[in-house]
């Protein structure tokens, strides 16, 4: 079953640098220079050979930077994943087997003349791996979201890759995603397409979790530098919860390719002030390529959790969320907007949220039944009206976005971006009590 995947999705590989992958069973001619993003502890790995024919080569010493190119998805029909990040850069070496990934976001230049360079880092030794993002605003054991899907790809290609021709291989995981890489006989990998899986990621992540790579400027042994990669160390301390807040009355926004309308439970939402970061600006669209924008008034306790991610999971058909002490589950989550501001690992959990916005998770153990009100039972929110407008009716007011991204540009929380959607909103038709976009077989 994993080689017909592989034959039916893994095989992408462009036709030129720089050009939108199509399905391809070659390799690139002639191959251009590229290289992995994947933690040095992977050698040990490739040394132990493959069932389906020669193993890689272990990754020598090096140093690259790296050029990132859109990447047709094949998942998603029409979709293809413009570069996340720019200023990448990868170093290993391989006598400690310690292992460097530099990274600074495309998306937020946006936001503030600050965002333009925000950045993160990722450092692995042996099996572990420390990160730190964001310009410091969450720091953590594990690799950066955007590189773990190809981290475990290439852990995977030793025992699971098919070399495909010479210098080529490919690995599939249904639940983990899709790779192909070209590696020179050196060792050095010079090409690589990774896709992860919507079941593994989520269908919103596999846009910035996907890579198109070509590496440039490779330096070998000592003229790596790779000696000197700096490890990372993260602060230690328990998640809490905010101190004890009034239960607000606020206004809670969701953009969707459509879902069972007025459901707010175990989904990522945003107020007014988040709209701007993520719905995003243009040249820099993330949500607003979503076609529903679903607004709601509730009822919340403000005394926040951390941060939880949910994602729908396709499968098995429900909402997944990363997990937050037992003892504060029921409480809503909160950070910054794409967690761009706030402390380290509580980025907007309490406090401010007058730049960048929030985002929110109402959790489904938090929600009041009919008939009770918030703190009734210990219940933490509740969901009073909807309305849910199409996207394309924000289009018709095009000219004026365009005018007040104008004025707003750099200028956070967007005031004159915020006011033209508003307006919109209230005056767009109300489609969420069409009987069609409650199936669920609608929902992402």
């Amino acid at each position: 079953q994993a080689i017909l995947v592989q034959a039916i999705w893994l095989k992408a590989t462009p036709d030129r640098v720089g050009e939108v992958s199509r399905p391809q069973l070659r390799p690139p001619a002639p191959p251009p220079h590229m290289a992995p993003g994947t933690p040095a502890w992977l050698l040990l790995g490739s040394l132990l050979g493959s069932a389906c024919g020669t193993a890689p080569p272990p990754l020598p010493t090096f140093a690259a930077s790296a050029a990132l190119h859109p990447l047709r998805l094949t998942q998603i029909e029409g979709g293809v994943a413009q570069p996340y990040f720019h200023g990448v850069t990868l170093r290993n070496d391989a006598a400690t087997g310690r292992s460097e990934w530099r990274v600074v976001y495309n998306q937020f230049v946006y936001v503030s003349a600050e965002y333009a360079d925000l950045f993160a880092r990722q450092v692995c030794e042996g099996e572990v791996c420390h990160t730190e993002e964001r310009n410091g605003t969450w720091c953590y054991a594990g690799q950066l979201s955007n590189l773990a899907a190809l981290g475990t790809l290439w852990a995977a290609l030793p025992r699971a890759g098919v070399q495909t021709g010479r210098g080529e291989w490919s690995v599939s995981d249904p639940a983990i995603g899709n790779m192909t890489v070209h590696i020179a006989d050196d060792g050095v990998p010079r090409a690589m397409l990774v896709e992860p899986s919507i079941t593994n990621v989520g269908r919103s992540n596999v846009w910035a979790y996907s890579w198109n790579i070509t590496f440039q400027d490779i330096r070998m042994g000592k003229a790596s530098g790779a000696a000197h990669i700096e490890g990372i160390s993260c602060p230690q301390g328990k998640k809490h919860a905010c101190p004890r807040g009034p239960v607000e009355r606020m206004q809670l926004l969701r953009a969707s390719n459509g879902e069972p309308w007025g459901h707010f439970d175990n989904r990522d939402m945003m107020n007014w002030l988040g709209q701007g970061v993520t719905l995003g600006a243009p040249g820099h669209w993330s949500f607003m390529n979503k076609r529903f924008l679903e607004v709601g008034d509730f009822d919340i306790n403000t005394t926040y959790a951390p941060w939880r991610d949910c994602n729908w999971d396709p499968v098995s058909h429900v909402e997944k969320c990363s997990v937050v002490p037992k003892d504060l589950d029921r409480l809503v989550s909160r950070s910054s907007s794409e967690q761009l501001t706030g402390p380290t690992n509580a980025p907007g959990q309490c406090g401010p949220d007058d730049v960048v916005g929030s985002w929110f998770v109402l959790p489904s153990s938090g929600q009041c039944a009919a008939g009770e009100q918030v703190g009734d039972g210990g219940c933490t929110w509740k969901s009073r009206e909807f309305k849910v407008i199409e996207v394309e009716c924000l289009k018709t007011y095009k000219a004026a976005f365009r005018k007040a991204w104008h004025a707003d540009w750099q200028r956070a929380p967007f005031p004159a971006v915020t006011r033209v959607l508003k307006e919109a909103v209230r005056a767009c038709p109300n489609v969420g009590n069409r009987p069609s976009l409650r199936a669920g077989t609608l929902y992402p």
